[in-house]
């Protein structure tokens, strides 16, 4: 899902606009939800060394300490979805657009990011950045030998086969609804 998200980020031409700075939101929106579900996977099979971190909230900030590719993704998430950040922002983090005109006559953006260290980053390459982590982190887990929800999240998998990957295998195709 993270991996498809990206690719879309990657095929921004600067000449959508609107829909190119929709891509990024999206793909860092994707990374950072991927907490909640790897927390959820953490809980629900006990998975050792992670017993003293009993909230969503603890894990998060866990996530933003080890990556701070994340920690940005966390903002531009939070930012669209409250259309504003009011708890915890960074000064620093901003995103810049930038804006020319082709000698045909034709506006060209592109969007970039100024990060908590004063430096200058594409979104895809702080969102493959992300990507990296959630596959370090799952293969440290064991995820994806264990469930394929570790690499369905960070893979080219839809949501539905995110969705279905959460279902036991015990359950019958008519009960999945197929």
């Amino acid at each position: 899902m993270l991996e498809w998200h990206i690719k879309e980020v990657e095929s921004n031409t600067g000449k959508e606009g609107a829909a190119d700075a929709y891509r990024i939101i999206t793909a860092a929106n994707t990374a950072w939800s991927i907490c909640d579900w790897v927390f959820g996977f953490i809980t629900e099979r006990g998975i050792k060394g992670w017993e003293g971190v009993e909230t969503v909230a603890k894990f998060r900030d866990i996530v933003k300490h080890e990556s701070p590719e994340l920690a940005l993704c966390r903002l531009f998430a939070d930012a669209y979805k409250h259309s504003r950040l009011d708890h915890r922002p960074v000064p620093t983090v901003e995103t810049i657009k930038l804006d020319w005109v082709e000698e045909d006559g034709g506006n060209l953006a592109y969007w970039a990011i100024i990060d908590q260290n004063m430096q200058f980053r594409r979104p895809d390459e702080v969102l493959k950045a992300a990507r990296i982590y959630w596959l370090d982190f799952m293969t440290k887990i064991g995820a994806h030998q264990r469930s394929s929800l570790g690499r369905s999240l960070v893979s080219r998998s839809s949501i539905a086969e995110v969705l279905a990957a959460q279902i036991p295998d015990d359950v019958t195709d008519n009960q999945r609804g197929v």
